[in-house]
């Protein structure tokens, strides 16, 4: 088997009804020898594992399911980042999907690359409308630019905007909160203070689905479940302060940003 350029790891609790639209955006005959694809049923009660069997067998050398008890999305992420093979890590919720062909250009890249960090933009689907509408975190495109030098000019690099390199997560046994929402915070955040090296792609590859019932960034669900929110803000103040005298300035204001960010989510 060549070695793995990419790992996507797709949290799929109860997203039968998705599957078939997520899956095949990432089957490129181009690619596939050099795409591992995670596919981690959460503990569905729909027949999620029965449909993602179904492209493991058609693709094995690239689909791989695994079944566990439901431990919420971040428990999903915790388990792709053990067993991920790939030198690269992204995550793609499976109600969500990519651009096929930019994602065949973003593993071009990644087969030249060496920066911990890659930032893509991202599009944001309106499930009711079908409105599409280009999220861009960062505009100095270019290749292993020192990260201290320009992480302090953006708000936050988002979970649909970012793929990290696999040995980072790996070494450093990145781990997020599980059973709880909004952990992705916690993942956004946490690599940052191992990253050195980033480079910042023009092309958007994550298609992210919004305006779903019972999202949990939806006003209502975000009202009922600000215990979790809470607790994960917590997480990240604990953490930034252990790593404090670890990093730089510029490290520290963005991670502090960051946290302003979610302190002033959950006040509102």
């Amino acid at each position: 088997m060549n070695k793995k350029v990419l790992s996507i790891v797709i949290p799929s609790y109860n997203t039968s009804k998705f599957i078939d639209k997520c899956i095949p955006t990432f089957l490129d005959e181009r690619i596939l020898d050099e795409l591992e694809i995670l596919i981690v049923n959460d503990g569905s009660t729909d027949n999620t594992a029965e449909m993602a069997q179904k492209y493991m067998e058609k693709y094995p050398e690239t689909i791989h399911v695994i079944n566990k008890n439901n431990g919420g999305h971040g428990s999903v992420i915790n388990t792709g980042i053990q067993v991920a093979l790939g030198k690269y890590f992204k995550v793609v919720d499976g109600d969500d999907w990519v651009d096929t062909e930019n994602l065949f250009r973003l593993i071009q890249d990644l087969k030249q690359e060496n920066a911990d960090l890659v930032i893509n933009p991202y599009e944001k689907i309106d499930e009711k409308t079908s409105k599409v509408k280009k999220v861009i975190l960062a505009k100095n495109y270019g290749k292993n630019k020192r990260f201290d030098e320009y992480c302090i000019h953006y708000p936050q690099f988002e979970i649909p905007s970012i793929t990290i390199r696999t040995q980072i997560l790996k070494e450093h046994n990145i781990q997020v909160r599980e059973k709880c929402f909004y952990e992705d915070s916690e993942y956004d955040l946490y690599p940052i203070v191992f990253i050195n090296t980033i480079t910042i792609l023009d092309y958007p590859v994550y298609q992210y689905l919004i305006g779903q019932t019972g999202q949990s960034i939806s006003a209502l669900n975000s009202f009922n479940n600000h215990e979790m929110h809470y607790a994960v803000i917590g997480d990240c103040i604990q953490y930034l302060e252990s790593h404090k005298n670890d990093i730089s300035s510029q490290r520290y204001l963005y991670m502090n940003n960051v946290i302003m960010k979610l302190i002033r989510s959950q006040y509102n």
